[in-house]
Formats: C-alpha cells, sequence, structure tokens
C-alpha cells in the first residue's frame, strides 16, 4: 500500500451513461490503495449519477481532495445546495 495514495483523472463526462465505466476503473486502480486526488481539470458534465459516485467516494475517503474543477460545475454545485462538500476553506477543490 502506497502512502501516497491514487490520483485519478476524472473524465471529460462523469453522467449516468459513463459513471459505471468509471466506477470500475477506480476499483481496479486503487485495489488495496487509498484514494487521494481526483483530478478534474477536464471534466465538463456531471449530472446526479456523478455526483453520487463522488459523494461516495468522498464518504469512502474523507481526505480526498477534488482539483481544478471548473467554475461551470462549481456553479452547478453551488446551484444544488452541495458546493461547500466539494469546495470549502479545508482544500476539498484545489481551484
Amino acid at each position: 500500500m502506497s502512502k501516497e495514495g491514487v490520483s485519478i483523472e476524472l473524465p471529460e463526462e462523469l453522467t449516468m451513461f459513463t459513471v459505471d465505466d468509471f466506477r470500475n476503473k477506480i476499483i481496479k486502480k486503487i485495489a488495496n490503495e487509498t484514494l487521494k486526488n481526483l483530478k478534474a481539470a477536464k471534466l465538463k458534465l456531471l449530472d446526479s449519477a456523478g455526483i453520487q459516485l463522488l459523494l461516495s467516494l468522498y464518504k469512502s475517503f474523507p481526505d480526498l481532495i477534488i482539483q481544478d474543477l471548473s467554475e461551470n460545475i462549481i456553479k452547478d454545485l453551488q446551484l444544488m445546495g452541495i458546493k461547500e462538500i466539494f469546495v470549502s476553506d479545508r482544500g476539498v477543490n484545489d481551484v
């Protein structure tokens, strides 16, 4: 097990059409590791299925850092009332 944990790049779309494949990719990649970092620079489209996956990952890995969320995604999270979960003083989003 790596002390640093695993870093994974989010896809361009995290939607009901792509979330299962991405979840399987994460499961294979982390195996017995700790997920430490999600890179969101490419993420352009996020729906409720994608948000559910991110919330599940955040619950499983409380030290998870999501980097580079776009302003549009941050606005969407704010409209849904969950921005503070992903963008906070704690450094969940490194913008």
